[in-house]
């Protein structure tokens, strides 16, 4: 079973409002430009992704549904990150500086997403 539209909508707003809120707090205001900033962000959008597929059912076993949860969360954090770069002036390569963040943010989702559906299954096997 797919994700409803406004279930999508709802998941990139947050992944959009993590990502951009966060980098207020990076030293830097552009987590890429220290190495705090992507301790900081790695960290944030793992518990991001780790909380949200967390709450999932374990009863939803649908790939297809992870996968567009995970995507979902992943474009709204790149939404937000452009937008926060936007903000602070992008410069000549911001191309390249997406591309980097895109990879780092795919991993930390995906690494976040993992360990959140790893302890549910868990607990679930667990309370059973």
């Amino acid at each position: 079973m797919s994700l409803t539209p406004k279930m999508c909508g709802g998941l990139f707003l947050l992944g959009a409002a993590v990502a951009g809120v966060s980098q207020l707090f990076t030293p830097t205001r552009w987590w890429l430009n220290s190495s705090d900033g992507v301790k900081l962000e790695v960290i944030v959008l793992s518990l991001l992704a780790a909380s949200v597929f967390f709450a999932m059912s374990s009863r939803s076993r649908d790939g297809r549904r992870r996968a567009e949860t995970l995507t979902a969360l992943w474009l709204g954090a790149m939404a937000g990150f452009t937008g926060a770069l936007a903000a602070i002036g992008p410069g000549s390569i911001f191309p390249i500086v997406l591309a980097v963040a895109a990879g780092l943010s795919a991993a930390a989702l995906t690494g976040g997403a993992v360990v959140g559906f790893a302890l549910r299954t868990l607990l679930t096997s667990l309370v059973k």
